[in-house]
């Protein structure tokens, strides 16, 4: 059981299993980090690392990754995907605990005022693409070009949504309006359908609960 020290609502958590860590964002910008460590000894995980209002403006952190290192992303509602380490010094939290401040390392806005809701991490733990909502359209930007992927005028911000990417430039998105899940794929024109992976071709990889 985890608490979250700035009593917010949590929006966003990722779990490295190989590092034994928990990273958490709330809705009001803060980012926390946990080790598990200690639950091999019967115990709860402990606060390690935080940083209040991780994001400008404490816009929510709707998006966490772990990346080796540890590094930390985070993406927020301010348009904004950030990187974090852990710091040395250690900072008071409450009566008995302590734990570390984290850093930014690095900040990369969105070109247009995007609330960032992914922030998918490749296989050499590079955050590639950015995808959230645009007032009401979904725009998907490709991070090492700056350029925007997809705009997709859906009018169904908060409705259930989910966003796949495949290797490459290749995107599906999924969003509910009504009763009926739409679905949008991108491929890159000098493909065919043959040359995509099986698993690739299909939307079943994840669930809307």
């Amino acid at each position: 059981e985890i608490q979250n020290p700035y009593s917010h609502r949590v929006l966003a958590v990722d779990f490295s299993e190989e590092m034994g860590l928990v990273l958490i964002g709330d809705q009001k910008g803060n980012a926390c980090v946990f080790d598990t460590s200690s639950m091999a000894r019967g115990g709860t995980p402990s606060l390690v690392a935080q940083k209040w209002s991780a994001h400008d403006n404490a816009a929510s952190i709707n998006t966490c990754s772990i990346r080796s290192g540890p590094e930390f992303v985070t993406g927020g509602r301010d348009s904004s995907v950030r990187t974090w380490s852990v710091a040395s010094k250690t900072i008071d939290v409450g009566d008995e605990d302590t734990s570390a401040q984290l850093i930014l390392n690095s900040k990369w806005p969105t070109p247009s005022k995007s609330s960032v809701l992914f922030a998918p991490i490749d296989n050499e733990g590079e955050v590639t693409h950015v995808a959230g909502y645009r007032e009401t359209d979904f725009v998907v930007y490709a991070v090492r070009t700056q350029r925007q992927m997809l705009r997709i005028r859906c009018q169904a911000h908060s409705k259930p949504s989910h966003v796949l990417f495949g290797e490459g430039e290749r995107v599906v998105f999924a969003h509910l309006q009504g009763s009926t899940i739409h679905i949008t794929t991108r491929w890159p024109t000098h493909e065919s359908v043959g040359d995509i992976p099986q698993t690739d071709k299909y939307s079943n990889l994840w669930s809307h609960g």
